[in-house]
Formats: structure tokens, C-alpha cells, sequence
């Protein structure tokens, strides 16, 4: 179980039923975070307290800065750029792709995870798909039951990787120069009762801050997967996490309120007493997160 309980304040409160990909905007301030199944988009100025909710009338499941402004999105088979309600294009589009988590790296590639469940139960593996700028796509790896959090290392020489149902977040060594991972091993094995590990975020000592869905915690793990420290959470269903603000020293926690019921929930795991979340928090961090980078991929690469 969870050992410590920051204090932990309520910024939003909306019901999500998947509330998820966290993303700090320093351009503009802000927050961003989806709720995949409602097919919004939320923004929220913290300082402000202001919140506005787009509904986009199509699959969102990761977002990330893109380089010409607005946001790179992605959902279902697509990715577009957005940059407000009714400017968005498509980029790339393959309706074998079902998208979930996605990370860029400093050259502005984008590595996007695909994943491929109904009714919580796996129609077949995904894998790890690379996006150069120039829109050529390669799969980086396969074999991956329920694609989640990816992150990078502070000098992006190691790529984290998680894998839901395996309960593991890999790591591999990762070629900056080409965009190639290599020597997947395992990082963390989380046992079934903790719970299953989902969004990742990296703070700038290496450590790797990992939501724990069915856990109600977030756990903090040394670059060689250590326990470090573990922070109780106000819900069960904590679903990711994104350093932010000013100085990158404040962690947004997103949740959800699913209740679906699933074989990987631990055994004693019970629905209808579990306080399982929708809501989105923020807390105090000892030490600052990674900044994101912005994606490379072009709107030129649609055709």
C-alpha cells in the first residue's frame, strides 16, 4: 500500500471517465488532459483557475506539444494537429493503428503506443510505432498487451515503456541519432495486488513517477526500479501523471471513473466501495519534472 499522503488539492472535477494524458503547456501556462471515452478535451489554467472543455466528436487518447503551435493528438487510427476548435488536420491515418499513450524525443520524433481492447478484454497485441517529421512510420517493437506510459530518461539515452496488463514498465536503450530502442528489459514488475501500472513522468534525478491504476498511489522508482518512495492518492484509479507549472515542481494526477470490472483488478478489489476517481489533482513535488518537447511531425507529411 501507499506510504505517504501529500497533500493532495482538487483542480477539477468533471467525471471523467478516463481522464488521462496530462500535459504541461509552457508556451501558454496551461494544462492539458483528455477523457478518452466523452471524446474531450480539457484545458486548465492553474493560477486562474480557469477551465475550458472542447468536445472533439472523435477518439483522443495522447497529446503532445507540436512545434508549429497547438497540439499533436492522436485516437483511434489518426493523428492530427490541433490548434482549436474546428482548425484541426490530419497528419496520418491507418485504421490498424488504435492509439493510446505517445512521447516525443528531442529531435521531435513521435513514439506512439497502440493498444487493442474491448470490454476489458485484449483482441491482440500492440506495439511501438516511431513517427519521423517527415511522416515515415516504422514499428519500434511489438508484443506489447496494453500499451501505456512512455517517457525518457534526463539524457534520453534509456526509453520507459509500459505495459499495462504485464503489470512492467521496460526500458531500452535508445539511439537519439537514428530514434532506435534496443535491449527492451524489464524495469519494474508490479505484483497484482498493487495494482497496474499506467502514464509515466520523469523528474530531472532520474526517477520515474509511475500511476498506479486499482493502487490508489503513485509510485516513485530509481532509474534501476527501485522503490523510492510511494504517495497515497485520493482514489483508487489513478490513471497518469505530468510534472508542471513554473517550475515543473508540481505533479497533475489524472483519474477515472470507469467501472469496469477486469481480470487484471486486484483480487479483493471491490467496485462499488472503491473510491475510483474521474477527478484531477495536483500536489507538491520535492524535486522538477523533464520538460516536453515538441513534435516535428509536419502537416505537409498528410499526403
Amino acid at each position: 500500500m501507499a506510504e505517504d499522503m501529500p497533500v493532495f488539492e482538487l483542480l477539477a472535477d468533471d467525471g471523467n471517465l478516463v481522464g488521462e494524458s496530462p500535459l504541461w503547456d509552457p508556451r501558454s501556462g496551461v494544462l492539458w488532459w483528455v477523457d478518452g471515452p466523452s471524446c474531450r478535451l480539457f484545458q486548465l489554467d492553474p493560477r486562474r483557475r480557469e477551465k475550458v472543455s472542447y468536445s472533439l466528436g472523435h477518439p483522443i487518447a495522447g497529446i503532445a506539444l507540436h512545434a508549429e503551435g497547438g497540439l499533436l493528438l492522436s485516437g483511434g487510427g489518426f493523428l492530427r494537429h490541433w490548434r482549436g476548435p474546428g482548425d484541426a488536420q490530419v497528419l496520418a491515418h491507418d485504421a490498424s493503428w488504435n492509439f493510446n499513450d505517445i512521447v516525443v524525443d528531442p529531435q521531435g520524433r513521435l513514439l506512439a503506443g497502440t493498444a487493442y481492447w474491448r470490454h476489458a478484454r485484449m483482441l491482440r497485441p500492440g506495439y511501438l510505432l516511431i513517427f519521423e517529421a517527415n511522416g515515415s512510420v516504422r514499428v519500434a517493437d511489438e508484443g506489447i498487451l496494453m500499451s501505456n506510459g512512455l517517457a525518457f530518461s534526463p539524457d534520453s539515452r534509456a526509453l520507459y515503456y509500459t505495459d499495462s496488463a504485464a503489470r512492467r514498465i521496460y526500458a531500452y536503450d535508445y539511439d537519439l541519432r537514428t530514434g532506435t530502442p534496443s535491449n527492451r528489459r524489464i524495469l519494474v514488475q508490479v505484483s497484482q495486488e498493487e495494482g497496474l501500472p499506467d502514464g509515466l513522468a520523469v523528474a530531472t534525478d532520474g526517477s520515474l513517477w509511475s500511476a498506479q491504476w486499482f493502487g490508489q498511489q503513485v509510485v516513485r522508482y530509481s532509474p534501476r526500479g527501485e522503490v523510492i518512495q510511494r504517495y497515497a492518492t485520493p482514489v483508487a484509479q489513478v490513471s497518469s501523471v505530468a510534472f508542471g507549472g513554473a517550475k515543473l515542481d508540481e505533479l497533475f494526477v489524472t483519474s477515472a471513473a470507469d467501472a469496469t470490472e477486469s481480470d487484471l483488478a486486484p483480487t479483493d478489489y471491490d467496485y462499488a466501495r472503491a473510491p475510483r476517481g474521474g477527478q484531477l489533482w495536483r500536489f507538491r513535488a520535492p524535486l522538477a519534472g523533464l520538460a516536453e518537447h515538441p513534435c516535428q511531425l509536419s502537416p505537409a507529411a498528410a499526403s
